[in-house]
C-alpha cells in the first residue's frame, strides 16, 4: 500500500514551508495567488487528503455542518432533499467538512457537541428553532427569508418571478379561474408561494374563490386531498390548478384522472420545484424550476465562509424559470 501524502510532501514539491502549506489548505488568504495555486495543484497531484480527526483536535472543532430538518425522516421521501443534500455535500467535502443530518430530537446534544454550523430547512413562519439557534449563538444559514426573525444569512429562489411567469403563461392560454393546491401554511415557503400567487392573481384580475383552494400535506396524498376538496366544493370548477410543490401537483393529477378528468384537456396543472420525476410522469408536469442543487451549494459556501471568518455575499436570491410541459393547455 502506498504511503499517504503529507503536507511535508506538498511543501517539498512547491518549495515552501509545511506551515505555509497548512495555512493555505486551511483557508488563510494572506499568501499570493501564485503560491496558493501551486500548493493546491500539488495537493491534487499527490491526492492529498487532510487528517480530519487531527485537525478537529487541534482546532477544537468538528468540521461538521448539519442539515437541520425539524420534521420526521419521512421528509426524505421528497426528492427535494436528495438534490439539496447533493449540492451541500459537494461543497462541504471540497472544504474539508462532512455533513450530518440533524433532527429536532436530541437537539441540545447536537448543538453542544457535534456540529460547527447548520443549514436550516423547513423553516416556519414563526419558528422556535430559529429563535433557539439565535439565542444559542449557533452559526446557521437559512433556506427561507425568516422575516419574523430578521434573518440576513439566507439562500432562496426568486419565487415571485417564477410564479409571475407561470400565471401569465396560463392567462395567455385563456385561463381565468385558477385554483390552488395548498400545503401546510405554517411553513414559510408554502406561505410565501401562496401569498405571491394571491397577489398576482388579484393584480391580473383572475378568479380564485375560497372554494378554489384546497389544502393538504406536502405529499402525493396531500395533493389528492387538495384536488378532491377543490373539485367537490366549487360549483364552477377552475380550469387550472397550481400546487405548492411538484409532489402535490402529482397528487392533483392522480386525483383528477381517478375521477375521469383529463389533464390538461379538462384541467391544467402546474407545480413548483422541477423535481426530477416531474418530466417523466404522464403527463409531464409544467413547473417553476429552481435549482435545488445550487441552493445546497450556495448555502454550504455561505456557511463555511461564515465559520471561517471570510467575507461573503448575503442574502443570495437564485434565478428561476417556468418550464412548459404537457400538463397545461388552453381551456376547453
Amino acid at each position: 500500500m502506498s504511503r499517504k501524502a503529507t503536507i511535508k510532501d506538498i511543501a517539498k514539491i512547491v518549495g515552501v514551508t509545511p506551515a505555509t502549506v497548512s495555512n493555505v489548505l486551511n483557508g488563510n488568504n494572506r499568501f499570493s495567488e501564485d503560491t496558493k495555486k501551486r500548493i493546491l495543484a500539488a495537493a491534487k497531484q499527490l491526492n492529498y487528503t487532510p487528517n480530519m480527526f487531527a485537525r478537529a483536535l487541534v482546532k477544537n472543532r468538528s468540521y461538521t455542518i448539519g442539515l437541520f430538518i425539524p420534521a420526521s425522516p419521512r421528509a426524505f421521501l421528497d426528492p427535494y432533499f436528495s438534490e439539496l443534500l447533493r449540492g451541500l455535500t459537494e461543497i462541504a467535502l471540497e472544504h474539508g467538512y462532512v455533513v450530518s443530518i440533524i433532527y429536532a430530537d436530541g437537539l441540545n446534544e447536537t448543538v453542544r457537541n457535534r456540529i460547527d454550523g447548520l443549514v436550516l430547512t423547513e423553516v416556519k413562519v414563526k419558528d422556535e428553532y430559529v429563535s433557539f439557534f439565535q439565542r444559542a449563538n449557533v452559526p446557521f444559514v437559512s433556506l427561507a427569508r425568516g422575516a419574523e426573525n430578521e434573518l440576513e444569512d439566507y439562500v432562496v429562489s426568486d419565487t415571485r418571478r417564477g410564479l409571475e411567469e407561470a400565471i401569465k403563461y396560463l392567462a395567455r392560454l385563456g385561463h381565468r379561474r385558477i385554483g390552488y393546491a395548498l400545503g401546510p401554511l405554517a411553513y414559510e415557503y408554502v406561505y410565501e408561494r401562496y401569498s405571491i400567487f394571491r397577489d398576482i392573481q388579484r393584480k391580473m384580475g383572475l378568479i380564485c374563490e375560497a372554494t378554489d383552494v384546497g389544502t393538504g400535506e406536502n405529499s402525493r396524498q396531500g395533493g389528492r386531498m387538495a384536488a378532491r376538496r377543490i373539485m367537490r366544493a366549487a360549483s364552477e370548477k377552475p380550469t387550472a390548478i397550481l400546487a405548492s410543490t411538484d409532489v402535490m401537483a402529482l397528487g392533483v393529477i392522480e386525483y383528477l384522472q381517478s375521477i375521469g378528468m383529463s389533464v390538461p384537456e379538462d384541467v391544467s396543472v402546474v407545480g413548483f420545484d422541477d423535481a426530477p420525476f416531474s418530466r417523466y410522469v404522464t403527463p409531464p408536469i409544467a413547473t417553476v424550476r429552481h435549482d435545488i442543487y445550487q441552493l445546497g451549494r450556495h448555502a454550504a459556501s455561505m456557511l463555511i465562509s461564515k465559520l471561517e471568518g471570510r467575507d461573503y455575499t448575503k442574502p443570495i436570491i437564485l434565478p428561476v424559470k417556468f418550464i412548459v410541459r404537457g400538463s397545461i393547455s388552453s381551456p376547453r
